[in-house]
């Protein structure tokens, strides 16, 4: 009898911890749904320099996991997703830029998730010629 109840125990801790949501902490990284690759570009009104996008990302935008430089000349400048709302530890590093753009909507970043030199802040209503890559 203790055997059953032991097992209907764990089973209920089990199905109470089972979400489908993605969890962030200064340690770890976990989503049940996965990560996809993002990709874009866009231009804020008025500039000459192009922002370029790319990397991993929850299914919903929101978390930025990952971010890759895709700088292909002296005029692009790397950008975090429009609509990310939390930049994950040490998303960032390996990347090798001077300037990185990233949006208002950016809610939290994790210890370590920004590391370059020069961070400049964008407003979604100031994007123009959004481009998403397929």
């Amino acid at each position: 009898m203790k055997k059953y109840l032991l097992t209907l125990a764990i089973c209920l801790i089990g199905m109470g911890s089972v979400n489908a949501q993605t969890e962030v902490k200064d340690v770890y990284i976990q989503s049940e749904q996965g990560f996809v690759y993002k990709s874009g570009s866009f231009k804020i009104n008025g500039a000459k320099a192009k922002c370029d996008y790319a990397g991993l990302y929850t299914p919903d935008g929101k978390i930025c996991v990952k971010i890759s430089s895709r700088g292909k000349n002296g005029l692009n400048i790397d950008a975090v997703a429009p609509g990310t709302e939390v930049i994950c530890p040490d998303a960032s590093a390996g990347i090798e830029t001077h300037f990185l753009h990233i949006p208002t909507s950016v809610k939290k970043i994790y210890s370590g998730g920004i590391k370059v030199k020069n961070v400049l802040i964008y407003d979604i209503n100031e994007i123009s010629e959004h481009k998403i890559d397929k």
